[in-house]
């Protein structure tokens, strides 16, 4: 039967051997953590597309230039019609600021005209027109 003393006895003695020769159990331990980190990062699998998939990441960059070509077009065309509803809005409003003004030197000479103007714009803008 082992006793008490010569458990100590081995205990102590493996103790100083430890504190000589410490390096050789953590650089084995040490170098194992390293490899067991870094082995997956080796076994990294290929990328593999599926057939299908081959190619298409041409065939999207081309649709989207078709894409983007198609509304600069657009951006045009409707930048083209903006203008010709601005001009024609603005060629509008001169036409009746013109005649507001032709009527307006008969207006201040006759108050029963310029009377009867009022009532009827005041009927128009309460029909919405």
């Amino acid at each position: 039967m082992i006793t008490w003393l010569a458990v100590k006895a081995a205990l102590t003695k493996v103790w100083e051997w430890l504190k000589k020769y410490w390096m050789w159990i953590f650089f084995p331990i040490g170098l194992l953590f390293v490899v067991v980190r870094f082995l997956p990062l080796l076994k990294k699998s290929p990328a593999v597309l599926a057939p299908e998939l081959v190619g298409a990441s041409e065939t999207a960059d081309n649709e989207r230039m078709i894409a983007e070509a198609k509304a600069k077009e657009a951006a045009k065309v409707r930048a083209q019609e903006l203008e010709a509803v601005e001009t024609k809005h603005g060629q509008a409003v001169k036409e009746v600021v013109d005649k507001q003004r032709a009527e307006s030197d008969s207006l201040q000479e006759d108050l029963e005209q310029l009377n009867a103007y009022l009532k009827q714009t005041g009927k128009d803008v309460r029909r919405g027109k």
